[in-house]
């Protein structure tokens, strides 16, 4: 059954390589080989603090392909197979969506949003976001993605590490050393290698850390274990006695 116009899609297509995400942040050391908009295909469903973070040479690049495909992205009502991004969940989300875009924000790119009926919004990707603003620390729950430069890998991942989220890393690189960086650095409770950081892989356990967990972790045999309860048994032989 799908939703009205009015309504968040149940399932939306997302096939990207940054987060949204949200979805903490995606590090790049070099623009992914398919360069997907910024997070707007899980505006209403997903908890997602989306950050683009992009290392040395790689943000211009990385701006210009991200601002491309954000401009092409389908905005519609959510029953349309060739939506991408459907509308917010209510009025409030919406207004808090429009609170945490303006008021001199520096927009890279924009795209465009019905006006019929429903709470649209027009993806944003923006960027030279000043320390404290909400998109740095908080889930605005609406197709918008902060981008970020970074000097090199270990200041990619102090920015990544600087909120007190931290589901899902996705990391862009050619590098196997990027990659091993990453893996031992960022406090994520997963991460993701030249792969979107949404989608999830029921056989895996799935889970974050800090203000993203609640401890166990879900799916997997880690569901298994979360609802088993152990007991141990000691037998001695008789003649031990």
């Amino acid at each position: 059954m799908r939703p009205p116009p009015g309504a968040s899609p149940s399932r939306p297509r997302w096939a990207a390589s940054t987060p949204p995400s949200c979805c903490p942040t995606p590090t790049s050391d070099r623009p992914p080989p398919t360069s997907p908009p910024p997070s707007p295909a899980t505006p209403a469903r997903s908890c997602l603090l989306c950050r683009v973070v992009a290392v040395g040479a790689a943000l211009d690049p990385l701006r210009e392909a991200l601002a491309e495909a954000l401009r092409a992205l389908p905005v519609g009502d959510p029953a349309d197979p060739a939506t991408v991004c459907g509308p917010l969940v209510s009025a409030a989300a919406r207004d808090r969506f429009d609170r945490a875009t303006r008021g001199g924000l520096s927009v890279a790119a924009t795209g465009t949003a019905p006006d019929g009926p429903g709470w649209y919004a027009a993806p944003v990707l923006a960027e030279k976001v000043p320390q404290g603003h909400p998109l740095l620390h908080e889930e605005v729950f609406g197709p918008v993605a902060a981008l970020l430069p970074a000097d090199d890998l270990a200041h990619a991942v102090r920015i990544t590490n600087s909120v007190p989220y931290g589901l899902v890393t996705s990391v862009h690189t050619a590098g196997l050393d990027a990659v091993l960086h990453g893996l031992d650095r960022l406090d994520t409770g997963m991460v993701r290698v030249n792969a979107p950081s949404t989608g999830v892989d029921f056989h895996l356990p799935f889970g974050g850390t800090k203000a993203s967990s609640h401890g166990p972790r879900e799916q997997g045999r880690a569901a298994l274990e979360f609802y088993t309860s152990s007991r141990t048994y000691t037998l001695a032989p008789i003649n031990a006695m």
